[in-house]
């Protein structure tokens, strides 16, 4: 049986005990105990909260109770969170082995779910300016050629050839297929959560994703360079490969508002079996403390920053096989490297 047993604080040097006072005010349900005696080392305030202790002679059943659980055992100390249900709250618990002592990592689901969902809602209302940036310039463009096709079309009609008219009409047409391409790929703009790859052509893609943030980089005086390498097919998610360039480039901008001469080069190629795409800046760079902090939620330099978009951004990739790392020097610029399955023989077919 496991028993109870508050260890008092000389059980730990001074430096160590005030570490153990931190975690106890932590957001997160934590238990400490060693296996052998069976001792409880910590407990914090939120695991008590959590599962309803009041005394911490009840401890030594939940532990046991947990610890059968097969929800929480069914992968290890090495697997996911498993949910458990007590009293009706939905539970992530974690199981950590950290040789004499074993941890229980206890968080609530539901707040854990809302808190990513509201994650993913900031990180989109960030890049939504150069959404509208680029659809102010999408819709204009094929718009502006159909009013005036139609309005030369109109005072002209009687006096027209039959195949000039079709001429006309042809051209009218080719802009409401833009106009309904546009559209297509606004319906399913957010609703990458769950990921639907398919074969994708990175040059023609690159291409579209310009067209996009094209007014964006003109009024901003941005120099944009492409560099491709033969066709390149990935088997990836063009929804969740747009938001993570919208980051990338939202990111970019940012860093070049001081630069000069601004320029982003943006190439791929084929390495072994995954298409690389890079995207280069000459911005201010990072410190290394910055690129530590990157993928860490709530953490940035921007004085309007969420510090959530990049860490949603490497989430959503992971889902989809594929990675996001940074290269950057205090000065000297930021190159973002993105690394996605290459789509097989048989996709492409």
């Amino acid at each position: 049986m496991i028993s109870v047993r508050i260890v008092e604080p000389g059980w730990l040097e001074l430096n160590v005990q005030s570490f153990i006072e931190a975690l106890a005010e932590v957001n997160i349900g934590l238990l400490a105990f060693e296996t052998n005696p069976g001792t409880i080392r910590l407990c914090n305030q939120r695991f008590r909260e959590y599962f309803n202790i009041e005394d911490d002679r009840q401890l030594p059943g939940l532990l046991t109770c947990i610890l059968n659980d097969h929800a929480v055992n069914s992968g290890g100390t090495g697997s996911a969170p498993g949910r458990l249900v007590w009293e009706k709250t939905v539970l992530y618990v974690k199981l950590f082995d950290a040789g004499d002592l074993q941890w229980i990592i206890v968080q609530n689901a539901t707040e854990r779910e809302q808190l990513e969902a509201i994650a993913g809602a900031i990180n989109v209302m960030d890049n939504i300016g150069h959404i509208f940036s680029g659809l102010r310039h999408e819709i204009a463009n094929p718009l502006n050629t159909i009013k005036m096709t139609m309005s030369v079309l109109k005072r002209n009609f009687d006096a027209t050839p039959k195949p000039k008219i079709l001429n006309y009409i042809d051209r009218t047409l080719e802009e409401i297929l833009r106009l309904e391409d546009l559209l297509q790929s606004l319906k399913s703009y957010g609703m990458y959560d769950n990921p639907a790859p398919q074969v994708l052509d990175v040059s023609s893609f690159i291409g579209k994703f310009l067209a996009l943030i094209e007014s964006d980089l003109i009024a901003k005086g941005v120099k944009i360079k492409i560099i491709t390498r033969g066709r390149l097919f990935a088997w990836m998610d063009p929804r969740a490969l747009q938001q993570a360039m919208l980051n990338v480039v939202t990111n970019a901008l940012d860093a070049m508002e001081k630069t000069r001469f601004p320029q982003i080069v943006i190439s791929a190629i084929h390495v072994s079996d995954r298409i690389v795409l890079k995207v280069r800046d000459n911005g201010c760079g990072m410190t290394e403390d910055q690129i530590r902090n990157l993928f860490k939620p709530f953490v940035t330099s921007k004085s309007r920053g969420t510090g959530l978009g990049l860490v949603i951004t490497r989430k959503n990739l992971m889902k989809l096989g594929s990675t996001i790392g940074i290269q950057s020097e205090n000065g000297q610029g930021t190159t973002v490297v993105l690394t996605m399955p290459e789509a097989r023989c048989d996709e492409k077919s």
